[in-house]
């Protein structure tokens, strides 16, 4: 709220319309003159109305922007914000720890008490949602001020630039002949600096449930897909198109075209022939061959698998220039749609603001997840190495901390505890550090924190981002495309993966989810033509969900919500 201010400066008296502008944890408050004389109250209050405009462009102007700390009524109704995948504690507790060391990173707040529970290669994690709601509001009130943003970007660059010279040593490095002392100092950099970089990323999250949250008060739910959708390609698109571009010369390609009609084999032994191709194929390898990593495998991908991606492209005699040309297109849409609906829509600028934010940082969570993908596969050539020195299973190991990886290695370790964890454990994460629970202990936990209510049954689960946007409907499982008869418009197709017969379906779908399927996979391609939202590659879509069942598919971040259950009572 503005007031009046009297200042006394050089035996003069000046009066300011003032307002006192929260931001973030500071406060700065902003001036416009009135009068450099004594004027009455009533003058000095008829100046002030006048001003108040110029007041309101100042500290606007100056970015000082600032959004309620209360939480949204959407956020009441759910207790907790919920994370499943395929997981070992050895790669997911760097992420699950930088919840809370976030704070560190001078953003002020963190994710809060962090629980994770660990049973059958899956991983359930949760949050307090209204406190990552408020924690989130603080960081995007803190990143509203451009001289903020910048700093903490060029933070973000340099914390980018040391992991990849950390990926760059370790590709240069050989661990057989380092001492074990060698070796652990190697594995100690790398964590550090993964951690680090980690501390700094799991700020997305909170950005993102915090914006979604405000914005639902004020954006039609009709325009809320295209306001939250990505303007830039995902790195799953850029990977696509330089797949395609190998494709189209192949195709170009007389002898090359007619060499990949051929099993895998034959055309690895060919390719020797095609200096160029060949080329392309190692640089695209060497560059993606963290792809299809995880929480759980970081195996790389061999030539094979790209060379069957492109086996499957020429298959289908896709149209190669078209589809590169409609990704461009459907990104130019996007923006388009975006600015008229910014436009038309009633709100005050910092909102607009505030979309760009929430749109920089869609693009960050995605770009993060290729890093992130790509170091995880480092975790595993170290973990690897550690087997090998002390002659442990990488299966046993990776219920291991990477804190607990230099004590392994000297042997002052007692294993027994990490059989334990693969049946059942518990990590607790807050400021006072990390404990990991096991046997009973673990299941109360989890039972107390859940209140006994179905904590095993799977609510989330993640795939990668084929095509962008969000959709909320009923799930029709569909495994054989011919008996279909009753697949409604509007439903969420669900299947394992599509083939040119599941066109018709995918044309009537709200969203489409498959098990199985990479970024040039027919429902990559099909969903990227309709402009439909596809989750692919999860894995363990029909054999989590049932026909009836209602979920929520979040395209952009490959995130497949279940909302209610077929047979859920009530």
């Amino acid at each position: 709220m503005a007031f009046i201010e009297k200042q006394s400066k050089g035996g003069k008296e000046y009066y300011y319309l003032t307002k006192t502008v929260r931001h973030g944890s500071r406060f700065r408050k902003v001036r416009v003159l009135l009068s450099d004389r004594h004027l009455s109250g009533k003058k000095l209050a008829s100046l002030a109305k006048k001003k108040e405009p110029e007041l309101w462009k100042k500290s606007k102007a100056d970015n000082f922007w600032h959004f309620s700390f209360k939480a949204p009524a959407q956020a009441n109704n759910e207790k907790w914000v919920i994370w499943e995948r395929p997981s070992n504690l050895y790669l997911v507790q760097i992420p699950a720890e930088a919840c809370i060391a976030l704070k560190s990173r001078n953003f002020d707040v963190n994710w809060g008490r962090t629980h994770l529970f660990f049973r059958n290669n899956m991983v359930k994690a949760a949050w307090d949602k209204k406190r990552m709601i408020l924690a989130g509001i603080s960081v995007v009130n803190s990143l509203m001020d451009k001289a903020v943003f910048e700093r903490k970007m060029e933070e973000w660059s340099r914390l980018n630039a040391e992991l990849h010279s950390q990926y760059a040593k370790l590709e240069c490095i050989g661990f057989e002949p380092l001492s074990d002392k060698e070796f652990i100092e190697i594995f100690r950099k790398f964590h550090t600096a993964f951690q680090e970089w980690w501390n700094f990323s799991q700020v997305a999250e909170l950005i993102s449930v915090a914006s979604e949250n405000i914005l639902l008060d004020v954006v039609p739910k009709s325009a809320f897909a295209a306001i939250t959708s990505p303007s830039k390609k995902s790195y799953t698109t850029i990977e696509e198109e330089k797949l395609l571009g190998i494709a189209l010369k192949i195709k170009m390609n007389k002898r090359a075209h007619s060499l990949f009609s051929k099993d895998i084999s034959s055309i690895k032994k060919g390719l020797g022939r095609l200096n160029e191709i060949n080329s392309m194929l190692k640089a695209h390898t060497k560059e993606y061959f963290w792809q299809q990593n995880g929480y759980i495998n970081t195996e790389p991908l061999a030539v094979d698998y790209f060379i069957a991606q492109i086996k499957e492209i020429l298959a289908d005699n896709t149209d190669i220039l078209s589809l590169i040309r409609k990704n461009k297109d459907r990104i130019k849409s996007i923006n388009s749609e975006k600015k008229k609906i910014l436009e038309t829509l009633s709100f005050g600028p910092q909102y607009k603001k505030l979309v760009s934010l929430l749109d920089f940082f869609c693009i960050f969570q995605d770009d993060r997840k290729a890093i992130s993908l790509n170091g995880n596969h480092y975790l595993g050539l170290l973990l690897k190495e550690v087997s090998r020195r002390t002659g442990i299973s990488r299966a046993l190991l990776s219920w291991s901390s990477p804190h607990e990886i230099p004590a392994i290695l000297k042997g002052g370790f007692d294993i027994s505890g990490l059989r334990k964890r693969m049946d059942h454990c518990a990590m607790i994460i807050d400021d006072s550090g990390t404990e990991i629970l096991t046997g009973n202990k673990s299941r109360i936990e989890e039972r107390k924190l859940f209140s006994g209510k179905g904590s095993q049954k799977i609510t989330e689960f993640e795939g990668i981002r084929a095509q962008g946007g969000k959709a909320t409907g009923k799930v029709l499982k569909v495994l054989d495309p011919r008996k279909s008869g009753n697949f409604k418009a509007g439903s969420i197709l669900v299947t394992t993966m599509t083939s040119p017969d599941f066109a018709p379906l995918m044309k009537k779908a709200a969203a489409i989810v498959t098990d199985e399927g990479g970024i040039t996979s027919h429902a990559s391609i099909v969903s990227r033509e309709l402009g439909i939202p596809c989750v692919i590659g999860t894995k363990i879509a029909t054999e989590t969900l049932e026909s009836g069942d209602i979920i929520e598919v979040n395209a952009n971040h490959g995130i497949v919500k279940i909302i209610k259950r077929k047979n859920a009572n009530g």
